[in-house]
């Protein structure tokens, strides 16, 4: 019987040359062969003692990532990392919330990468991969964002770190060079739904939309993000203290919160409740949306309006009421004050109270001096 991991070096009559040749069984039992040409029977010695010590110190993997494609190392990832969330007593055991958008994105790296050896892949690779995703226009023919391929190359590197802790890469390509997520680049908006457009919104949401004003009630109202409000359940909804309850397991921070249910809220929750079908315990059973909301917001007059700018107008309205930052960011989740700032949106008409209350102080100041007789 031959053993399980054997070399030797041997004259190849075809190709007239030297070749150091080990086989193996990898950590399925499977037997593996490993070969490379060499100059003499020393050199082709030494490398087979080289492999059997990084199979004895990084297991068969590392041997095999030689040939590894980018492929077959993002179908290991995905397997392993790109699945739906499991929870063991509201706490997250493994899976990810939003593997969904990532399978989305390893679709388009695939696209690019699928085919190149991992240990081939550069800098410079990843580099015009950013440039060209950013100069190539979205199906829908607008430009792309940098926020966007951002997503995917935050997940290129999770995998590729993925690759250096199985042993497939000795360094991350992306630690070779500048930076190529830079947030700095990408554009904050500062989209904030007025009252007036809020009225106009509301207005088209009825008829064959009207499935819509409740979640665009619900949305401006509590500043829930979209995939808390679509995993609320009735035993979320506390009519009674008037408040609704986000669990920890739907939250993007995984803290549980607390928001208030305005007047209005409460009306279009009651409706929905009694309408409420016995198969389903979601607040809001219809899970897409999109199309019925773009219907509205044309018809509104709103097209440049975003789902997220609702999250935003709130935000913006408790702090222009008065309420201290500690409280707002404890009622939208948001656990640091540089993310909430970038939230907190001032529109025109405050800015024009900034500058008349600029103005009333230099008035007052002026009215002070010539009181008290000082001529500047």
């Amino acid at each position: 019987m031959p053993r399980a991991n054997e070399g030797s070096v041997k004259f190849h009559p075809q190709r007239k040359a030297l070749y150091a040749r080990f086989t193996y069984l990898d950590e399925d039992g499977k037997r593996r062969e490993k070969r490379q040409q060499v100059k003499n029977v020393t050199e082709g010695k030494q490398l087979i003692e080289q492999w059997q010590r990084e199979l004895a110190e990084k297991g068969s993997q590392h041997l095999d990532a030689a040939k590894m494609t980018f492929a077959h190392l993002a179908e290991d990832y995905k397997k392993r990392k790109l699945k739906p969330a499991q929870y063991r007593d509201d706490t997250k055991v493994s899976g990810m919330r939003s593997y969904r958008h990532q399978l989305s994105y390893l679709k388009t790296l695939l696209e690019h990468f699928g085919k190149r050896l991992v240990q081939s892949i550069r800098h410079s690779h990843l580099e015009d991969y950013r440039e060209q995703r950013l100069n190539m226009p979205t199906r829908h023919g607008r430009e792309r964002t940098a926020a966007g391929v951002h997503r995917e190359l935050q997940l290129m590197r999770a995998i590729l770190n993925y690759a250096v802790r199985e042993g497939y890469l000795q360094r991350n390509p992306f630690t070779a060079g500048e930076s190529l997520i830079r947030h700095s680049e990408e554009t904050k908006r500062e989209r904030i739904l007025s009252l007036e457009e809020e009225q106009r919104l509301l207005l088209a949401c009825t008829d064959k939309r009207d499935h819509l004003r409740p979640l665009v009630i619900c949305a401006i109202d509590t500043g829930l993000r979209r995939g808390e409000m679509m995993a609320l359940q009735w035993q979320d909804v506390d009519f009674a203290d008037g408040v609704i309850r986000a669990r920890k397991t739907t939250t993007k921070t995984r803290k549980a919160r607390s928001v208030g249910i305005t007047p209005r809220l409460r009306a279009e929750l009651e409706t929905l409740k009694l309408a409420m079908k016995a198969d389903t315990d979601f607040v809001f059973p219809q899970r897409e949306f999109a199309k019925a909301f773009r219907t509205a917001k044309r018809l509104a007059g709103l097209d440049d309006l975003h789902w997220h700018d609702l999250r935003h107008s709130m935000t913006t309205r408790l702090v222009e009421s008065g309420m201290a930052d500690k409280f707002i960011m404890k009622l939208t989740g948001h656990e640091q004050q540089a993310t909430f700032l970038r939230y907190v949106n001032p529109n025109e008409d405050t800015a024009r109270q900034a500058a008349d209350s600029l103005q009333k102080l230099q008035d007052d100041y002026a009215e002070a001096e010539k009181a008290s007789g000082y001529v500047n």
